[in-house]
């Protein structure tokens, strides 16, 4: 892979996916404000009331589902011969809190690449994600991608394991695998998520 250039985002279909999912949130809010309104003029106070209230509700859903499409659309890894260009938003993660990074990491600086699987368990369901993590040899982590389960075989999105497995070839460098670990669903998979400690 010798002076060669490799640019890593998500898949066109997964970002077209994420607008439109933002764009339907966004009219059903505005559809319902509307509706509500028009019962208020109408003097139905109980019925403008759990439609304001239905608004309230999916403006908080746009919010986090707003907050991944924006991740979506802007992530970005650039792989050169001697270092990695990154483009990663602050909303990488559904479940990880991490500050945006961009910049360029040289693999002389990297000390280990790691793929860590998370499981998330709420109602008998087991949800599955497999986080990238560059870890640093001044010290510290920094994640690079989330690849979620996206169906009940297994399988997973794809672009996060890209990226890891075409920075460790470049870096002469494995892409190790963690043990797996347990974290907490919280709400809906989001409110009230904490994810495991790194082992």
């Amino acid at each position: 892979m010798a002076g060669a250039v490799k640019r890593i985002t998500i898949p066109i279909g997964a970002r077209m996916g994420a607008v439109f999912v933002v764009l339907l949130l966004a009219a059903l809010v505005a559809g319902a404000v509307a509706a509500g309104f028009l019962l208020f003029q109408h003097g139905n106070m109980p019925g403008a009331a759990l439609l304001f209230g239905l608004a309230a509700a999916l403006t908080v859903m746009l919010f986090f589902v707003l907050r991944d499409c924006m991740a979506k659309l802007f992530w970005s890894v650039t792989v050169q011969r001697d270092g990695a260009r990154l483009f990663l938003p602050a909303w990488r993660s559904l479940r990880h809190h991490r500050e945006d990074f961009s910049g360029r990491i040289a693999y002389s600086g990297l000390k280990a690449i790691e793929m860590q699987p998370e499981t998330y368990r709420q109602f008998g369901f087991e949800t599955t994600v497999h986080t990238y993590w560059l870890v640093l040899m001044v010290g510290g982590r920094i994640l690079l991608a989330e690849d979620r389960e996206v169906n009940r075989r297994g399988d997973h999105t794809s672009f996060g394991k890209r990226a890891a497995e075409a920075i460790a070839d470049a870096s002469g460098k494995k892409l190790v695998q963690r043990r797996a670990q347990v974290g907490k669903a919280g709400v809906l998979g989001i409110w009230g998520a904490k994810p495991p400690v790194p082992n």
